[in-house]
């Protein structure tokens, strides 16, 4: 039988919940716990209903050895597991700083409170959408981040939960159902006549004001 324990916290109120399952070689009992923090906006019938649910789902798995651990860790500490077990030994200096970097800037801040195991592919999408609002961006430029920078947030995030199912922390890659946004046309064409003025530089100002005026034309019939 589950115990519950109702813990008020600054974001409202919290259940811990402990499940014993059996003893280990020294007699000491084990225990599986985890955390449920209730919708608010819910009525108090429907949290109790979605609390008793929660309770019995976990202690099904406990019992039945069905509960994953990314079902009683965080993201932030997955991550920090990842790095410290794993990145640090497979990965050059570089590359390590730059898996470091970018989970630091906006994926901790924004899923570092969520179980592993509660990460969806629609959690994804809505984390693409706000990286492109306007004012999001921490380097205090206006617009917010290009096709191709939230596309490297999406290879390390897929990379972090590939890592977490061949760990058997998760069942699935939340990360193979869904794709980052596309480059628009006119991304595309803003950056194809800077790259064409660069590669004419040196032959004159006046083929680069060709190339600019092509892209202007392209442009204005989109």
């Amino acid at each position: 039988m589950a115990s519950i324990e109702k813990v008020q916290r600054k974001d409202g109120i919290h259940y811990k919940i402990t499940v014993s399952c059996g003893y280990d070689i020294t007699g000491k009992k084990l225990r599986e716990k985890t955390t449920f923090k209730p919708d608010p906006k819910l009525t108090p019938k429907q949290q109790e209903k979605a609390l008793r649910d929660f309770v019995y789902e976990f202690e099904h798995k406990v019992l039945n050895g069905q509960l994953l651990q990314g079902e009683k860790i965080t993201f932030y500490e997955f991550v920090q597991k990842w790095v410290t077990e794993y990145a640090k030994a497979a990965l050059e200096p570089s590359t390590l700083q730059s898996y470091a970097n970018y989970p630091d800037k906006q994926i901790i801040p924004y899923f570092g409170h969520y179980k592993l195991s509660e990460i969806r592919p629609l959690h994804l999408l809505e984390f693409y959408n706000y990286l492109q609002e306007d004012g999001v961006r921490i380097d205090g430029k206006t617009g917010g981040y290009s096709a191709g920078t939230i596309k490297k947030y999406h290879a390390i995030l897929s990379t972090l939960f590939s890592s977490a199912c061949k760990w058997e922390m998760i069942e699935s890659n939340p990360c193979d159902k869904v794709s980052p946004p596309k480059q628009s046309d006119t991304q595309k064409l803003k950056y194809g006549g800077q790259i064409a003025c660069s590669q004419v530089r040196a032959n004159g100002r006046e083929i680069c004001a060709i190339f600019i005026s092509v892209c202007t034309i392209n442009l204005s019939r989109i």
